[in-house]
């Protein structure tokens, strides 16, 4: 079972002065339920960015993204992305992060 299918994946990153840079290129990668996936790779690699993509936080230049939720009901991300309600209650009920610097908590110094 695929708790994540990820096809044809581009994300870009376009600078100050306009010039457009692809930071990360999937064709074809499924995440499976109950097994244990380590996403590794070089400094400015993409690592957050794809993990910043499977959460919703970011939507992608082009390509797909199908969450399977518990409940066998396949997620596609473009109706996440296009519904704000959709879009909140995912992050509220099927994702959590534990960002790795804690700005927005501001006693943390």
């Amino acid at each position: 079972m695929n708790l994540y299918k990820i096809l044809n994946i581009d994300q870009n990153f376009q600078n100050k002065h306009n010039v457009s840079k692809t930071i990360l290129k999937i064709t074809n990668l499924k995440i499976k339920k109950s097994k244990f996936t380590a996403i590794i790779g070089n400094s400015g690699s993409g690592k957050t960015t794809l993990l910043e993509l499977l959460g919703a936080i970011n939507k992608p230049v082009s390509g797909e993204i199908v969450f399977d939720s518990n409940s066998g009901t396949e997620i596609n991300f473009q109706e996440v992305w296009s519904n704000p309600d959709l879009h909140s209650d995912f992050l509220k009920n099927r994702v959590a992060f534990a960002f790795q610097q804690s700005n927005l908590v501001s006693y943390f110094d």
